[in-house]
């Protein structure tokens, strides 16, 4: 499975404006061959950049940064997809893989105690 950074780009800049978009909304422009990432204020205001692979009509994708808090104000978003992809991958129960392997920034013990307090369901 391929984590969001290979499907959306770690982008930090915008490449049309050039400001820093690292904790900002981003958007994609997905009919370009380039990657073009750039902020929100540039597809609102229509705005383009001389010898970029971009139409100011593209068909985009907007994305978040994925570090705001999704479930409990310890976990940001991006570290609870990455436990569910860890668990898919790993297998259920196999906490220390799942936190070596993809919640880096958590223990095997945060990461039982995440899944088990806040996300598994028990069945009848």
């Amino acid at each position: 499975m391929r984590k969001i950074e290979e499907l959306l780009g770690p982008a930090t800049t915008c490449m049309i404006c050039e400001r820093n978009i690292n904790k900002s909304i981003k958007v994609r422009d997905m009919t370009s061959t380039e990657n073009v990432i750039f902020c929100l204020d540039c597809l609102l205001k229509g705005k383009t950049r001389e010898g970029l692979d971009h139409n100011a009509n593209c068909e985009y994708f907007i994305y978040d940064s994925l570090q705001f808090p999704l479930i409990s104000p310890n976990w940001t978003a991006e570290e609870t997809l990455q436990l569910l992809s860890g668990i898919m991958k790993c297998g259920m129960g196999n906490w220390s893989d799942v936190s070596a392997q993809f919640v880096r920034s958590k223990s095997e013990v945060e990461c039982e105690e995440f899944y088990l307090g806040n996300i598994y369901i028990p069945g009848d």
